[in-house]
């Protein structure tokens, strides 16, 4: 697979009010966010509320992406069930889809590191696709670079999604980065110090609230324009503060207040999965109305 270069957002799921995909809005949310110039597509990960999908509308899902993308962009799609058997299912019966790759994500937070890493092993022998690493200490025990490192050399590994605040930690698996195995960096708020440490590809569900700031701070990064490119993360980082954040509190993800926002452009339909919270209250839609209205210029 060859290097990503840009940005990858993490593709949300739109559901009707019955809860079932909604496939017109899927429509609509990839020609939204091509307007951006993506690098790639991160289907089925935890922003697009993945834990909460069952294997076939997993599988729906997928292929209604791949269909109406026609190949334009490549599709990375996550392959995470807590169950191995659904995992497994799901990579032998996605086989035919136009997907580029796989990304897997460990939802079991007691399995020990080295179980983990035979997971890995296998799903890279078996995967008729290259299988990307996914960390993130909100969903999983701390992986350590080393733990990248071991895995760097399995044939049919291509990267790793590297999800932390750490910097420190973040430089040190970059460090790892090579022709055929890349880094790819997922906190929007470190999106510059991310590609001060060389990282060339980045994912992101915010994608969906601030495409324009995160691909200004990324334009003017490879101009050389690293004060201009400074200056536009701060003001993303001071948006993502000052953005309410009440069904959030309880969801843990932002993706009910993204589809209400989503929603005002007719876009999509502000539902999401259960057991997650809807914005649904009067005080939250009003303050994110008035969110909306205040800094229009500086969303979509």
């Amino acid at each position: 697979m060859k290097t990503l270069t840009g940005l990858i957002p993490v593709l949300i799921t739109p559901l009707d009010k019955n809860l079932k995909i909604d496939l017109l809005s899927l429509k609509k949310i990839l020609n939204f966010i091509s307007n951006y110039k993506p690098c790639a597509f991160w289907a089925n990960g935890t922003g697009s509320e993945d834990m909460s999908l069952s294997l076939d509308n997993r599988l729906l899902l997928t292929n209604k992406i791949c269909e109406f993308n026609k190949k334009k962009t490549p599709v990375i799609s996550g392959c995470s069930f807590y169950s191995l058997e659904d995992t497994f299912e799901f990579l032998k019966k996605s086989r035919s889809f136009d997907i580029s790759g796989y990304h897997y994500l460990p939802y079991n937070q007691m399995i020990s590191l080295s179980n983990l890493e035979l997971v890995y092993r296998d799903l890279a022998k078996y995967s008729s696709k290259p299988i990307w690493l996914y960390t993130s200490a909100n969903w999983y025990k701390h992986i350590s670079p080393d733990f990248i490192d071991n895995l760097k050399r399995v044939k049919n590994i291509a990267g790793v999604k590297y999800s932390t605040s750490n910097i420190v930690d973040m430089q040190l698996v970059q460090s790892l980065a090579d022709k055929r195995f890349q880094v790819i960096s997922a906190v929007v708020k470190t999106l510059y110090s991310c590609m001060c440490l060389g990282v060339k590809a980045s994912t992101t569900v915010e994608a969906f609230t601030y495409p324009t700031l995160i691909n200004k701070i990324r334009q003017s990064f490879l101009k050389g324009n690293h004060q201009q490119s400074l200056f536009f993360q701060n003001r993303l980082n001071s948006l993502i503060k000052k953005m309410p954040n009440i069904s959030a509190k309880q969801n843990f993800l932002k993706v009910a207040e993204i589809k209400y926002l989503l929603s005002k452009k007719k876009i999509c339909k502000k539902f999401v999965t259960k057991p997650y919270k809807c914005v649904d209250s009067s005080k939250e839609k009003k303050l994110l109305d008035n969110f909306y209205n205040k800094h229009l210029n500086e969303l979509f």
